[in-house]
């Protein structure tokens, strides 16, 4: 294969679709309930009929898209089709007016930052903080107790 073989096109069948969503699952199982109409912007990678990768952004600041997924099967990889995903993705976002292709990367997923190393995107240091909401809400709902019951004898204090 040849790095000019492959294509990268926005999903025009039934086929690409089903193929997409399932090489999405393969590699992110918890996308299961992922309708894939969820992104704005969804392009895939074919090797002849072949669905070998594909990238998923969506709006996520005025001019910056938030880089949701990229995916390349297994043994297509080291071949460069993450980075062709990623030049596309961004002429794509670039032509609705985003100037910035932001996403997050787990730190040991060294071969994804080997990748945005060699197209020169920069790293920033940043936390990425995920709040179970079923578990956060009783406990904000104590704080917010704890602030009325202390204002409420500063109060009484007056």
């Amino acid at each position: 294969m040849r790095y000019d073989d492959v294509e990268v096109k926005e999903i025009q069948t039934g086929t690409e679709y089903e193929d997409a969503f399932m090489l999405l699952v393969e590699e992110f199982p918890d996308h299961k309930s992922t309708n894939l109409n969820f992104y704005e912007f969804l392009l895939i990678a074919k090797f002849g009929e072949e669905i070998v990768g594909m990238i998923t952004a969506n709006r996520y600041l005025p001019n910056k898209a938030l880089l949701c997924d990229i995916v390349v099967h297994p043994e297509y990889r080291s071949k460069a089709i993450g980075i062709k995903l990623l030049k596309d993705m961004g002429r794509k976002v670039k032509s609705h007016g985003y100037d910035y292709l932001m996403g997050f990367t787990p730190l040991k997923n060294k071969q994804a930052i080997n990748t945005y190393k060699r197209v020169f995107t920069r790293q920033e240091e940043q936390m990425i903080t995920v709040s179970d909401v079923a578990v956060s809400i009783p406990i904000i709902e104590q704080i917010e107790n704890t602030i009325r019951a202390r204002e409420e004898r500063r109060n009484q204090g007056k």
